[in-house]
């Protein structure tokens, strides 16, 4: 007579492991078929099956109804499949060598995970993406969106969404091929896929957009600083919005224009914008560019500042560099990175506060990371000096963000993709 898998699975966890060896002569058929449909070879679906049953072994006290062992089963198969078919697709995408794959340890990374120095360097490497661009790989390798699909949920184009995947994986990429030579490749991109299969994206923090789409400035103010006399006209600036960006700025060397929106109660979020500008700024005068600021205390003169400019005083024409406000004076500047420019292309700045601490980035490459405490709080602002450039996709996140915005897409899915927040890697 047949025992029953209720009574089996209550033999292992009483120590019986000759039990165990019976579920899974009785179950291995079944898993294999199901990874071989799946991977379509033969080595990869047995190290599935392998997988299956090491994960089942290792959780089966986590098994509610004994009885239902089978379809327990069968999920776990299915979700290490799901964990496959991600890992090939970011493995072919990222171009990603395997020729020094240990096959013993890959055939066991599921039951060292929590062991593997490879495990750990792949959740070390999802780490260190951005809120963003995390948010990115789950729309598309996990949630199978296409960039058509994401660029919807996220207000934006598909043009910038397939530009910033491509970004994503090359900074993926060379974070792990910078790895160590006897480091499992193949274990670290399947921590980085277990990552985004059990990310839960947070809904607590909210996101003020604007994509420029209604033509209008609704939520924004604006000003005009003659910055080396710093003084500032409220309400007076050069900002117009066609074809779904807004267009600031002129040659006028003396005179920069902001626009700026928010609250003064914001205090940790992240600001980032994609920006364009009418011609290389090594044509352009000295301290020429655009910037974004957070915590702007809305007088033109205080607050954190990342820029694109001409920093002609320190030899280096096109910089990406950030610098702190204080009363108008600039004189707490940082290194700059030299970041050659070309007219007509989009770049992505990104500012993240919090407490104290200043990260900036630009096309998401970090550029400055700073501690201050001068300002604690306070709007968000771009700003145009010395060029014409091109503003659209503007976004604010933070937990004390309300959601909003004319750029705001009201939904579940697009709450999900666009409140990069504080996840997992917080």
């Amino acid at each position: 007579m047949k025992t029953s898998d209720e009574i089996l699975v209550q033999k292992v966890l009483d120590g019986d492991e000759l039990s165990f060896q019976i579920l899974v002569e009785r179950y291995k058929r079944s898993v294999f078929l199901h990874a071989v449909k799946t991977t379509r070879d033969f080595h990869d679906a047995e190290d599935i099956t392998q997988d299956v049953f090491v994960e089942a072994y290792l959780n089966l006290r986590k098994l509610r109804e004994p009885a239902k062992f089978g379809s327990w089963l069968r999920g776990i198969t299915k979700n290490l499949c799901r964990i496959w078919t991600r890992k090939k697709r970011m493995l072919s995408d990222l171009e990603i060598p395997l020729d020094n794959l240990q096959t013993e340890i890959l055939n066991q990374w599921l039951k060292e995970q929590e062991n593997s120095e490879s495990w750990e360097f792949g959740t070390d490497v999802i780490n260190k993406l951005s809120d963003e661009q995390k948010v990115l790989l789950q729309l598309f390798y996990i949630d199978n969106l296409s960039c058509r699909e994401i660029a919807q949920l996220m207000g934006t184009t598909e043009v910038a969404i397939r530009q910033r995947l491509s970004r994503t994986r090359r900074q993926l990429r060379a974070e792990i091929l910078e790895g160590e030579k006897n480091m499992n490749r193949m274990i670290a991109i399947g921590a980085i896929c277990a990552f985004l299969l059990g990310s839960a994206l947070p809904v607590s923090g909210g996101t003020w957009r604007d994509n420029f789409r209604d033509s209008n400035l609704d939520g924004w103010e604006m000003d005009t600083c003659i910055w080396q006399q710093k003084v500032v006209k409220p309400n007076v600036g050069n900002w117009v919005v066609e074809n779904g960006v807004v267009i600031g700025g002129d040659d006028d060397f003396g005179t920069r224009y902001d626009l700026y929106t928010g609250q003064m109660s914001w205090t940790d979020y992240t600001a980032e914008v994609s920006v364009k500008l009418s011609k290389e700024l090594r044509f352009c005068q000295a301290s020429s560019g655009v910037w974004l600021g957070v915590r702007w205390q809305g007088d033109g003169l205080n607050g954190y500042c990342l820029g694109i400019i001409n920093a002609e005083w320190v030899g280096l024409k096109e910089v990406a560099y950030s610098m702190i406000y204080d009363k108008g004076d600039r004189g707490h500047r940082f290194p700059g990175v030299a970041f050659p420019t070309k007219a007509g292309k989009w770049y992505r700045l990104r500012v993240t506060v919090s407490k104290n601490q200043v990260r900036c980035f630009v096309d998401d490459i970090e550029v400055d990371v700073y501690k201050n405490n001068l300002f604690p709080s306070g709007m968000v602002v771009i700003a145009v000096h010395g060029v014409k450039a091109m503003f659209d996709d503007f976004a604010v996140t933070g937990p004390n963000i309300p959601d909003g915005g004319p750029g705001f897409v009201v939904n579940q899915r697009a709450k999900l993709a666009t409140a990069w927040g504080d996840i997992k890697s917080h």
